[in-house]
């Protein structure tokens, strides 16, 4: 028995090679007519057998129609038009458009892969069948006549499709990564979407439903009330973080049962912030959940607050709604809340006193919880909420988070003094400012303190004068203290005063990070060579811009100190400069 199976595979492998071996590559000419089946339209000639492959040539006369159903191996139009006039049209391996036009009309067209790199594939929407991958690359897909199925993979890298008004399903990955949308219908859905718009931002014009995964690879996607991303109830985000997230509502479907704990990929478009919903209880087909993450201050969030809740967050909120298709909605959930006080929320200097806090309409309550770490991690409501509306996190003390809105702090100087002025627009619990100096970046003393509001709903404006700064640069910040003790301190603003700033250049922050800081007093139309130099002499980064004004990426060198030579107009600055 093993004899014979093997001598079947042997045949069968001898059957396959002999097919490919008996494969002819069949070049259009059109010498004839726009017949297909004319075999002297075919170099060489002879109509196509099912094991051909086929090429369309461009810069023809006549192009090829069909007048019966046809099935060849491969198909590669680059130019023309193909017309199947309505006749079922069979690529058992590739199917490729490298230019021209393909017009299937209501023809089912059969292929392994397509792949569209220019020109038109014009198609109705329930006549694909693919057995791999539909992938466009340039030109554009045409839907004609129904809702579009790809009944596999669809990559998206350039290009158009134009759904005529249409709905579009694709049964597995969708991954986006670049082109547009024409006329649309009411909604995209498919399994699974991979978005990487290589950093890009793109807004959403048609409602994106998630069978089971959304996964986040870079660049933003922008949403609102008419058209979401969707998900099922049982499907999840992943990948989601600041630089790859959803600004704009998102819609979680709810059902009887199978209901997974979801993390909405929210964001504002620079800072990730997730709100998460768990332990669904009293579900019913038809319930769904809808959040939006907000990056500023609630407009209620300077009063009226609960017990157990001393203030709350003056950085952002999110708005969690609960709805039903028909009737009233009955599901409850967990909620939770995250903060980061390194990118977005304030200072936390003490996680343990977070609390939920959710505005119901009169004032904060107090929804339990309590953080679970410093800096950054999340607070989780004590029980399952149920009423919804806007959520905030809130403080159980007078610690967390920072306690104003500082709208802008800037200093210029006027004379023989510096003018140093600053606004907010809400404070609690804010106890005073100090303005503090420092002539180098490095050292800092204080100049003055200015009593704070207390507790403001309003704008607010302060300000400062420094009666003795020095010729050249110096620089300033602010330092807020709430009344528990605990301050934190704003961005630092140069100043250039008197003659030593007609020439100067200036080099801040010092130490930097990340980001450093060239600011030049020269024609804002003058080449300034910037160097960076490591203590042996070696150049580690060297540029040429145009202008007065620069900011120089530092992220990738490595802590130390280093030398920085800025050349402009002849004249050359040299300065030491520390990385931390």
């Amino acid at each position: 028995m093993k004899q014979t199976n093997k001598l079947l595979a042997l045949l069968a492998v001898a059957a396959l090679t002999a097919s490919s071996a008996f494969a002819v590559t069949k070049t259009w000419t059109g010498a004839t007519s726009i017949a297909w089946a004319t075999a002297s339209n075919w170099a060489p000639s002879g109509v196509p057998a099912t094991g051909d492959d086929v090429i369309v040539p461009a810069n023809l006369s006549n192009y090829p129609e069909l007048s019966a159903a046809a099935t060849v191996r491969n198909f590669t139009l680059n130019g023309g038009t193909f017309r199947t006039n309505n006749n079922n049209f069979t690529v058992t391996s590739n199917l490729v458009v490298n230019d021209g036009n393909f017009f299937a009309f209501s023809a089912t067209i059969t292929a392994d892969n397509i792949d569209l790199n220019n020109g038109e594939l014009k198609i109705q929407g329930d006549k694909l069948d693919l057995g791999n991958d539909l992938t466009l690359d340039g030109g554009i897909i045409t839907v004609t006549g129904t809702d579009f199925n790809v009944d596999n993979d669809l990559f998206f890298l350039s290009g158009y499709l134009d759904f005529d008004g249409y709905n579009m399903t694709v049964q597995d990955d969708f991954t986006y990564v670049g082109g547009g949308f024409q006329n649309e219908g009411d909604y995209v859905r498919t399994r699974n979407f991979i978005y990487d718009p290589a950093g890009a931002t793109h807004f959403l014009n048609f409602e994106l439903q998630i069978t089971n995964q959304f996964n986040f690879q870079s660049g933003y996607l922008v949403t609102n009330s008419t058209h979401m991303v969707v998900f099922d109830n049982n499907a999840s985000a992943t990948g989601a973080s600041n630089n790859s997230h959803i600004v704009g509502p998102v819609k979680k479907e709810v059902a009887n049962s199978n209901n997974n704990t979801f993390t909405f990929p929210l964001g504002n478009g620079g800072v990730y912030a997730p709100i998460r919903i768990s332990d669904h209880q009293q579900e019913q087909n038809g319930d769904f959940f809808i959040a939006q993450y907000f990056s500023s201050r609630h407009p209620q969030a300077g009063a009226n607050f609960g017990s157990g809740i001393d203030h709350v967050s003056q950085a952002e909120y999110w708005i969690l709604d609960r709805g039903a298709v028909s009737g009233t909605p009955t599901t409850d959930v967990n909620v939770r809340l995250t903060y980061d006080e390194n990118t977005r929320s304030g200072l936390v200097s003490s996680g343990n006193d977070l609390r939920v806090a959710r505005w119901n309409g009169s004032q904060w309550v107090n929804q339990g919880g309590q953080g679970n770490s410093n800096v950054a991690g999340f607070v989780e409501t004590t029980n399952r909420v149920t009423s919804f509306s806007p959520f905030t996190i809130g403080s159980s003390t007078s610690a967390n988070p920072l306690p104003i809105v500082l709208l802008d702090f800037n200093a210029k100087p006027i004379e023989n003094s510096v003018n140093i002025k600053w606004s907010t627009t809400a404070e609690i619990n804010n106890d005073f400012f100090t303005v503090e100096k420092s002539v180098n970046g490095t050292e800092w003393m204080s100049i003055g303190e200015v009593k704070g509001v207390g507790n403001s709903e309003v704008l607010t404006n302060y300000s400062l004068v420094d009666a003795s700064p020095v010729a050249g640069v110096q620089f300033y910040r602010l330092k807020q203290t709430d009344v528990n003790g605990e301050f934190t301190y704003s961005s630092i603003v140069p100043v250039k005063f008197g003659s030593a700033a007609t020439a100067g250049v200036m080099v801040y922050p010092m130490p930097a990070s990340t980001v450093l800081n060239v600011d030049l007093n020269n024609d804002a139309e003058s080449n300034v060579d910037i160097t960076i130099l490591n203590t042996m002499g070696q150049v580690v980064l060297k540029t040429t811009v145009t202008g007065s004004a620069h900011q120089l990426d530092i992220s990738n060198l490595v802590s130390g100190v280093y030398f920085i030579e800025v050349s402009s107009e002849g004249n050359v600055s040299k300065s030491k400069l520390v990385k931390n």
